[in-house]
């Protein structure tokens, strides 16, 4: 399960196993409770893929989206439902982190966990603190 911000766009995308072009897909996001809060038509790509880019997360704990294919497949055989859930990412982000950062700026004596990106001497690095 991918973990998206609140705010950043959801990869909804369905493949189907034929890499039939011209089906008709579509999918229903529902948040936690249930309710639908978007029912829309995916795009169709190439070799089956199908893709729906203009779904931001909204701040819930998870979504449910779930693929609906109209139709039979090239080979005559009903589509099975699919579905992905995608998690809220709860770890700062960026802005976030600048907000915590502006209330005190760090001093050489500090300790961060995190991944080193660049190191550029004169004690500058840039990384990724988790």
């Amino acid at each position: 399960m991918a973990q998206i911000e609140p705010g950043k766009v959801v990869p909804i995308s369905a493949q189907l196993f034929d890499n039939n072009e011209n089906a008709k897909v579509s999918v229903r996001v529902m948040i936690p409770d249930g309710t639908a809060v978007l029912d829309a038509s995916l795009q169709s790509k190439q070799n089956g893929l199908y893709v729906f880019d203009g779904f931001l997360m909204p701040d819930e704990p998870f979504i449910i989206c779930q693929y609906i294919v109209d139709g039979k497949s090239l080979e005559g055989e009903e589509y099975e439902i699919g579905q992905d859930v995608f998690l809220r990412d709860d770890s700062l982000g960026a802005d976030q982190f600048i907000e915590i950062i502006n209330e005190r700026l760090p001093d050489k004596s500090d300790y961060f966990v995190g991944k080193i990106i660049e190191e550029a001497g004169d004690d500058f690095m840039e990384g990724v603190i988790q």
